[in-house]
This record gives C-alpha cells, structure tokens and sequence, in this order.
C-alpha cells in the first residue's frame, strides 16, 4: 500500500505530525519538492525522484533521488542522472555524488565532496557536516587566541582527505592537503595535519592545526626551518611564503654553521589567465654565488 502525490507537489513533513511522532527536539519543518513523490506508510518513508528539493532549518539539499526514513529521521540523497547532489547554506554551494543526513542529530555526510567560494577550491573523499555554536581559535605559530561564540548555531564543515588550492584543480601550482579541512560558518578554514604541496612536489608538514579566512585569494604563512646539510652544516630560520594567485612570492633566511646568514628570495606576476611569470634569486648550491633565475609557465 502507498499514496503517490501528483506531479510537482509541495510535501510538507511537519515533524511530529507523521504515523510515528518525531522527537520534540528536532522542532522545525522539512519541506520536500519533486516531480515523483511517494509515501509508504507500512514503512514509513517517503522517496522522492526527479529535481529533488529539501529544504530544512535554513539549508537545502538538491539531488536526483531522495528517500526519506520518517522514524528514524534520516535522508539519502543521490545523484542518478551524472549530476552531483548540492547542499547549500549562506552562500556554500557543495557538491557530492551521494548525501546522508540525520534530522534528529542534525548531522550527516557527503561522499565525492567539492566545493568553491572566493577563489579557494576543495574537494575530498568525504564531507561531514553538523551544528556547532563556536569558530575555531586563530593560531599563528605557537600563538592561539580564544574561540569564539556566535550569535546563534551554525554548520560546521569537514572535509576528510580533503585538499584546497585557490587555483584552478587541473594542474594547480600550490594545493595543501590535509586529514581533515574544516569550514567554519565564518568563512574559515581548519585544516588538521596539512601538508603543503608546491607543483607535485612536498613544500612543507606542519606540525600543528592551521587556520586561515577564505574572504581573500591569498595564503600566507611562516613556518620554521631546521636541518642539516654537508655544505651548511647545522641550519635554522624561518620561510615566509604568500600563494596568492597574482602575486606568488617566498623569502627564506636561514643562519648555518658553516655559512652564516643564507637566503633565498622568489617571486611571479600574472598575465592573463593562463601566463605566469617567475623570477628566484638565491645563492648556488655551494651557497657562494648569487644567482638569478627567470621562469615562465603556460597554462593551458
């Protein structure tokens, strides 16, 4: 037995107003738009097919099918037609090829997630997603300032095996990964053991959590550097490196038990979409000559 719903309906899901009652703590209304809308009360659960919308709390959900666990208040969301489920929340736009989401819990993942906002791209095997009512606390170095407070609860984003670069995916110049990268509701990203990667190459582990704002296209940052060379001997210092997509540029100083003070200074420009100017002024190998060295790239 099942009661299937006319074409292009609206079907309202009052919580709490089903065969079996929902608890009272999942308090607001999930409204469900499709072409195809069925109820099998023997089951409790509702499929929906074709241009699926859910809309809950102050977030949607869009996707091909949808299939809707009344009792349990859990939603599965796929997408059939080689498109990508969507989930969308004050300006986050996030795609995947399949959703779960509990409504009791108010948490759920994606799978195959990716996503855009100001310039700064991700995508990762694994998207979680629930409610939180703090921001993380800044940290520059070993220096860390209080968490925050927001004026009221909102959802808190996690990427597992994530990566996010602020260049185009194919074949970007810079991308960080991570065991995990956050996005908290004010626009900023976690990213938990990030490595950072400069072409293909491993640039930089750090050895804490790092935080950063998505409102800018730019990713700046300090980092330590202690090593050991035959030429150098013993080294320490610090790497300023800013991967900003127009003006990319890294100074390095370090102070060496065979050389003294060492360093090393790179820079670029953009020109057009695809050109990219380098230009590294360092010391040689045997760290006894400058030397200056221009590189260009085409992207196509």
């Amino acid at each position: 037995m099942f009661l299937k719903i006319s074409k292009k309906s609206l079907f309202l899901l009052f919580l709490g107003f089903m065969v079996i009652p929902l608890p009272s703590y999942c308090e607001e209304v999930a409204e469900i738009e499709a072409v195809s809308l069925i109820y099998i009360p023997e089951e409790h659960k509702v499929v929906g097919e074709g241009d699926v919308c859910i809309k809950h709390r102050d977030f949607n959900i869009r996707a091909d099918k949808v299939i809707y666990l009344v009792e349990e208040g859990e939603i599965f969301a796929e997408a059939v037609l080689g498109r990508k489920v969507e989930i969308s929340r004050n300006g986050y736009k996030l795609y995947g090829d399949s959703l779960y989401y509990n409504l009791f819990e108010n948490k759920g993942f994606m799978t195959g997630a990716e996503s855009s906002a100001n310039g700064v791209n991700l995508k990762g095997d694994r998207l979680e997603f629930y409610m939180t009512d703090e921001v993380p606390p800044k940290k520059f170095l070993f220096f860390r300032s209080s968490p925050k407070k927001l004026k009221k609860p909102a959802f808190e984003f996690s990427m597992v095996n994530g990566r996010f670069t602020t260049c185009k995916l194919y074949r970007p110049s810079y991308y960080v990964i991570g065991s995990k990268i956050i996005l908290y509701p004010d626009r900023s990203i976690r990213i938990v053991k990030p490595t950072i990667f400069i072409g293909e190459e491993r640039f930089l582990t750090f050895p804490f959590d790092y935080t950063f704002s998505i409102e800018r296209r730019e990713f700046s940052f300090v980092a330590p550097v202690l090593g050991f060379t035959s030429t150098l001997g013993w080294y320490g210092g610090f790497s300023f490196r800013n991967a900003s997509t127009d003006f990319p540029f890294s100074i390095t100083l370090l102070y060496s038990e065979k050389q003294d003070l060492v360093g090393k200074a790179s820079g670029g420009f953009g020109l057009y979409d695809n050109w990219r100017f380098y230009f590294d002024l360092e010391r040689s190998e045997e760290w006894q000559d400058e030397k200056l060295k221009w590189r260009t790239l085409l992207r196509l």
